[in-house]
């Protein structure tokens, strides 16, 4: 359609559609014009002179047309915008599968009287995860159409470190053709101590020179992105033996969470014992990431985020906490193709009991790969090590985040290939069946059994593939525990 090679099409606008009905209507006059009295046979005298006065005209009147339409072509670019081209991104091609077949070039978008917009709300994986993917899919097509693109963030506060550390992830395929929009201050914030802004090139023009001089004034406490070299671009021989970026990154993450801690109103800190616990967590975590993420390679990237805000809610300070983590490539269900064979059987049974329940097969197996002791490396198996990485997340969560005011519990969605997860009261944390070496298990029912299905209000498939895998947290800090929490582990003499 409009020119496009078969496989090619796009979905053309109103202004387009007009036009294409114009131009047919233009080219019947056209025709009429020749076969009468003043046109003539093909090759006759007055032919050709009818043939450019219907032309000429035309002309006029589609320019004409377009002026009264307010449609145009692109003219006098900017560099950035006449360098624009389709960029590879591994999730919004996923996402939008025919996302290259219809990528317009530059040169042939239309300038419309009014630029596109897309109104972003509710943009969180912790409570919309599909609504979010929706709305990256919309970012996806406006880049591919439009000449330019208006985003509104029409959310009050940032409600998911994921869903900007996704914004982030492609970003960089997307930029060119997106012009600004509105963002509340809040948001504008967060982006801005965490990176985000700076990492997408926005413009954050409620941030003023001395928001984060004032240490009164400060309301977000953020710890800025951090991402690995791109997958399978180190040239270091020694690439496993080299000072790991993970490393580093635990060690900041864990100096983070003491300043989190350490605010007036908690007035806390982590023990050597605690950072050291974090620390090994945190650093395991995105090793898998590095290790999993790409077939055939343990050359993989992550990135992540994380950030506190000092909120008022009902007259008091709340300090609401998010982490992200995300791997782009591999689903957790993909990687599991690479499993020991008792393991796979496992997972087959498991999938094949509950294959009535209305959850497809990839999900069931995702499911799966949260229980400890279940990895995907062959060797960690037979070594009886690995396969803890999601559980021990959970206990610092449970940890961090215990909290016995309504509203206030701790949340987490892990979002892989089309599953999505929702661990979130009663289901929260793994529990040891026997004694404290027994794996903790959490199959997402009242009993706890992997003989009955998830329940589908945490469990549940994604209208979309997610190209990767993303771990969104959600917190509380709440002094009134956290103090107790303490207390109590001094009687105990615990760390």
């Amino acid at each position: 359609m409009l020119g496009r090679k078969p496989g090619q099409e796009w979905e053309p606008a109103e202004e387009e559609i007009a036009e294409l009905l114009y131009r047919t209507s233009l080219r019947n006059w056209r025709r009429q014009l020749r076969s009468g009295p003043y046109g003539g046979d093909a090759g006759s005298p007055g032919r050709r002179p009818a043939d450019h006065f219907a032309r000429a005209v035309s002309r006029r009147r589609l320019k004409k047309f377009r002026k009264a339409v307010k449609i145009s072509r692109p003219r006098n670019l900017r560099k950035e915008l006449l360098l624009a081209k389709y960029r590879p991104s591994p999730i919004l091609d996923r996402l939008l599968p025919d996302r290259k077949a219809r990528w317009r070039p530059i040169t042939k978008r239309l300038v419309r009287a009014s630029p596109a917009a897309e109104s972003i709300r509710n943009f969180s994986f912790l409570t919309h995860p599909s609504e979010t993917l929706e709305t990256l899919k919309a970012i996806g097509r406006l880049e591919g159409q439009e000449l330019n693109a208006l985003l509104h963030f029409d959310d009050k506060f940032c409600l998911d470190a994921g869903s900007y550390l996704v914004l982030a992830e492609i970003w960089h395929s997307v930029r060119h053709t997106l012009a600004g929009g509105r963002m509340p201050k809040p948001i504008q914030k967060v982006l801005d101590a965490t990176g985000v802004g700076e990492h997408n090139r926005m413009r954050l023009e409620a941030i003023g020179p001395n928001d984060d001089k004032d240490p009164d004034k400060t309301d977000v406490w953020a710890f800025s992105l951090r991402r690995r070299r791109p997958a399978r671009s180190s040239r270091s021989v020694t690439v496993h033996l080299d000072p790991q970026t993970r490393e580093r990154t635990a060690d900041d993450f864990c100096e983070e969470i003491n300043r989190w801690l350490s605010v007036p109103a908690i007035d806390r800190e982590l023990t050597e014992d605690g950072r050291g616990w974090i620390a090994s967590i945190i650093g395991e975590l995105l090793c898998n990431a590095e290790r999993h993420s790409q077939a055939g390679s343990e050359d993989g990237d992550w990135s992540m985020t994380a950030y506190m805000a000092r909120r008022i809610e009902d007259g008091n300070a709340t300090f609401r906490c998010y982490i992200a983590f995300l791997s782009v490539g591999r689903s957790i269900a993909e990687g599991l193709g690479d499993a020991a064979e008792d393991i796979r059987a496992a997972i087959d049974r498991y999938t094949f009991r509950h294959r009535r329940s209305g959850i497809s097969k990839e999900t069931l197996e995702t499911v799966f790969a949260l229980q400890d002791t279940v990895t995907r490396d062959p060797a960690a198996h037979a070594a009886r090590s690995g396969g803890t990485g999601l559980q021990d997340v959970l206990d610092v969560v449970h940890v961090l985040g215990g909290t016995a005011e309504a509203g206030k519990e701790a949340q987490v969605t892990v979002v892989s290939g089309k599953a999505c997860i929702r661990l979130r009261q009663p289901y929260i944390i793994g529990v040891r069946a026997g004694g404290p070496r027994d794996p903790r298990l959490i199959w997402f029912n009242p009993i706890n059994r992997s003989d009955d299905p998830p329940d589908g209000n945490f469990v549940h498939d994604l209208p979309d593939h997610f190209s990767g895998t993303l771990v969104s947290v959600a917190f509380t800090l709440d002094p009134a525990y956290l103090a107790a929490h303490t207390e109590s582990a001094d009687e105990d003499d615990q760390p």
